[in-house]
Order: C-alpha cells, then structure tokens, then sequence
C-alpha cells in the first residue's frame, strides 16, 4: 500500500521540491567498487557495486547527465543493503564519474540495450536468487522500455520494477521543456551536454557532423536534431524520442511494475500519467502523488526513512 505524500508549506510548489531535493538533500555515499564492462562495440560500461554476499540485488539506472553516486541511488541503495540486498549501480556511457572520456560512446533516453547487457553479464558472472530494478527520470523510461522489450523473455531472477519521475512520452516532454520556467532545467542539461561536445570535436567530425551547428542549439530538441538523432541512426528527433519511448511498450511488461510520477514534475508532460485502464497491463501499477516535483518528494521521514525510499521497500520486497 503507498503511503500517501503530504507536502508542507513551499514543497507544494514543483521547482521547489525539485530544486531543493537537488541542492539540499543530504548524500551519504556508497563504499561502491567498480567493474569495467567493455561493451561488445568497444566502450566501456562502468558498474558500481556493493556486494554483501546476499542472494538478492537492486540494480540502479540514473537519470540525464547523473551517475550512480546520484543521491537518490545512494539514499534508496542505503535502506535495500539493510534489507539483505546487494547493490548495483551502472553508468550509462560516459557518466561514470573519475573515468576518462572514450571517443564514439554517446548515450540517449531510451538505450536499453546497454540495461541489457549490464543484466546479461550480471546474470552471467553472478549467482543472485532475486534481482529487483529502479530506473530514475531518464533512467525510469529506460527500465520500462528494456522491459516492455523483453515482454515474456525476462530472466526469471528479475521479479520487481519500479520507475520514478520516468519521461514516458519523449516527445511532448520536449516540448514540455522548452515551456518557462521548465526551460530552465533543460538549459542545464544541454550546458553540460555541450561542454562534452566542444572537448570532443573529433568525433564531431568521425560522424560528419558540425561543431557550430550543435553549439547553436538552444535546447534540447535542437542538440537531439543536430547531434543524437543522427549519430544513433534516427531520422529526426521526433523520430528519435518516438522510438526511444517507453509508454507504447508498457502493455508488453510481464513483472509487477510500479510507474510513480508527481502530478507537478515540471519536467513530464501529461502524457506521463497514463491511467491503468488505458494501459491494459494488470502488471503496472501508477501512483500520480499530487506533489512531489522531478525526484523531489521532500517531507518528513515515514517510519524513519525518506518518502520514496519507503515507497521502494513497500513495493520490491
């Protein structure tokens, strides 16, 4: 059963519970070691974990321009290691932190292939009983993609999902960022993204792709149809986050899953929220808290942990 979220005083406002969960909340890191994974095109796919010899695991996918010492992987990583979990965080390409840049690795929001052979090796280099998974904002419509993709031929270890503040619908996402004041979040994304861009001009040119062009781009509509469609073989970016998004293959999953997004998320459009008669997947459960902003949900701890991580052990255990 979810605990209701109650909001107090400014966390009924979503930018503020987003902005401040982002710059106030408290990280209490991980004791993470890393694996190297090299990727059958040559990149490497950085796994950070904490392994306790127990037979059950939690694996972490983080959102947009995040890592696996994101605070909500280490806050939520935290309560599952007392719960006789052990923890796997990865890192989508070129996001591991302390890692150098490798040339021709370029992540985009629905590339599930890369969860798929996270879980490919662990399942091949690890004996675990029970593996459950998280997927945070850019994270969330990976998971859901990956397995709606696997439908029925999910592994048999994998017995739980849940996705949080998840972008089911990319395309009016889009849109929904380049709206005031949304922009302001997509602005910081494609700062950071277009800094990778200028320290790797040689791949610029590896793909036939011009450097002013992508520096011109004023938000990310702009930097998916210059840079991210082309490079992993979309038509356009309507294209792209067409066929990157999770919320035409929700029907498909075949585990019990639970979709949790806040009515006032400025980062999701409407299309986020899809009602479970319209999903016709008695697999997916939906919980739309009125608040709770992108990865927000601020509020007094319930039964001494934070609101979301409790909606997690509620639900995977």
């Amino acid at each position: 059963m979810h605990h209701p979220y109650k909001a107090r005083g400014a966390f009924k406002n979503g930018h503020v519970n987003t902005l401040y969960a982002h710059f106030f909340s408290r990280r209490k890191a991980l004791p993470f070691k890393r694996e190297r994974l090299v990727h059958d095109q040559g990149f490497s796919l950085y796994l950070d974990w904490v392994q306790q010899g127990n037979d059950n695991l939690i694996i972490f996918t983080h959102g947009l321009e995040s890592s696996s010492n994101a605070r909500y992987i280490t806050s939520m990583g935290q309560q599952f290691l007392t719960q006789g979990y052990d923890v796997l965080a990865w890192n989508c390409r070129n996001c591991a932190e302390g890692e150098d840049f490798e040339k021709r690795a370029y992540y985009h929001s629905g590339i599930s292939q890369d969860l798929d052979a996270v879980i490919t090796h662990t399942l091949a280099t690890q004996r675990y009983k029970k593996i459950v998974l998280v997927g945070f904002s850019m994270g969330g419509n990976i998971l859901l993609k990956y397995l709606g993709e696997k439908g029925g031929d999910l592994p048999a270890q994998i017995t739980r999902a849940m996705a949080v503040s998840s972008p089911l619908d990319l395309l009016s996402c889009s849109y929904t960022l380049m709206q005031f004041p949304n922009q302001i979040y997509g602005r910081n994304f494609l700062k950071t993204i277009l800094q990778k861009m200028q320290q790797n001009t040689d791949d610029i040119a590896h793909y036939g792709l011009q450097l002013e062009d992508i520096l011109q781009s004023k938000n990310l509509r702009d930097f998916d149809h210059a840079f991210t469609a082309p490079v992993h073989g979309f038509t356009s970016q309507d294209d792209y986050y067409q066929k990157a998004s999770s919320l035409p293959l929700l029907k498909h999953i075949q585990i019990p899953t639970l979709i949790l997004n806040a009515l006032d998320d400025p980062i999701l459009s409407g299309a986020c929220y899809p009602d479970v008669d319209d999903i016709k997947n008695p697999h997916i459960s939906t919980f739309y808290p009125s608040y709770g902003g992108h990865l927000g949900f601020n509020t007094k701890p319930v039964q001494g942990l934070p609101w979301l991580d409790t909606q997690a052990l509620d639900f995977l255990l």
